[in-house]
């Protein structure tokens, strides 16, 4: 969607509005594809503490190696095959049906401005309902999760706006965004693990596992993009460069869950007793 999207900018910005595009792109594209998720399951792969997911012992490590190539790669090809079909897909509607939706004036009049004031209400009061649906209804679903999404997209659009014009060859912005997205939802996995460790109710522990739960998918999954990061990848003029930011990226983020995660596993996780089996007799809870 997003280099569709990339390759009718400027129709979309005349025709429409720039806010169309922006909303789309980054706001759909962006927070429906999640840097920081991509990045930590290949590390939540390598230190295995969650035993609920793979036993200890289950995996060899030439399994271990062979899953976390599968997930790095396979999440960095699918989003690469998507962005040449959204590109092959806009140059077929430009030369066999012609666009004609690609000409014409803006439509920027007194009713697109009405509009924009009707979406802006309309969000605020999606964001009211589901304030309320999360104190006084016990549900499954993700609620609190959706309340955190907007902050997280919001906060990656600004630090792109802000950061990203400073050096076209690297874009700090989206740099910076997904690297802290990376660092806190490392820190929310650690946190999610530790309340294995601690005693305490049921009912309470339940809550604050969905918090943090809420603050992986729904802030760090909608501050991180994917999308954003493979269209820069594609539109650095200077392919060095292209190379430089992503390659950066990647191990910046690696390295730094890797931190994250390792000094957990040292400091809390191997001082815990194993039984007999090489098993920890903890529960996780998220």
């Amino acid at each position: 969607v997003i280099s569709y999207m990339a390759i009718h900018k400027e129709r979309i910005e005349n025709r429409f509005a720039p806010e169309i595009y922006t909303g789309i792109a980054t706001g759909f594209c962006g927070s429906l594809t999640t840097f920081s998720s991509w990045m930590i399951a290949p590390v939540a792969l390598a230190f295995n503490i969650n035993e609920s997911v793979y036993p200890a012992g289950a995996l060899s490590n030439s399994d271990v190696a062979y899953l976390w190539f599968e997930l790095f790669f396979v999440g960095l090809a699918f989003p690469i095959l998507g962005w040449g079909f959204g590109v092959h897909l806009a140059d077929i509607e430009m030369n066999v049906f012609a666009c004609e939706w690609c000409e014409g004036k803006r439509l920027f009049t007194w009713k697109q401005i009405c509009l924009d004031v009707m979406v802006v209400v309309f969000a605020c009061l999606i964001m009211i309902m589901l304030l309320l649906l999360a104190i006084y209804v016990d549900t499954d679903f993700p609620v609190i999760a959706l309340l955190f999404a907007p902050f997280g997209a919001t906060l990656r659009w600004a630090l792109g706006k802000w950061l990203n014009t400073k050096n076209p060859d690297f874009p700090i912005g989206t740099f910076a965004a997904n690297i802290g997205a990376c660092i806190i939802i490392g820190i929310c996995y650690i946190l999610a693990l530790r309340l294995s460790f601690v005693d305490g109710s049921t009912d309470s522990l339940e809550l604050r596992c969905k918090f943090l739960v809420a603050i992986e998918d729904g802030f760090c999954g909608c501050l991180s993009t994917v999308s954003t990061f493979i269209l820069e990848l594609y539109t650095i003029r200077r392919k060095r460069w292209s190379y430089i930011y992503g390659l950066t990226t990647v191990f910046a983020a690696q390295v730094c869950l890797t931190i994250i995660v390792g000094v957990f596993q040292a400091t809390f996780v191997s001082n815990h007793p194993f039984d007999e089996a090489g098993t920890t007799s903890v529960r996780f809870v998220c």
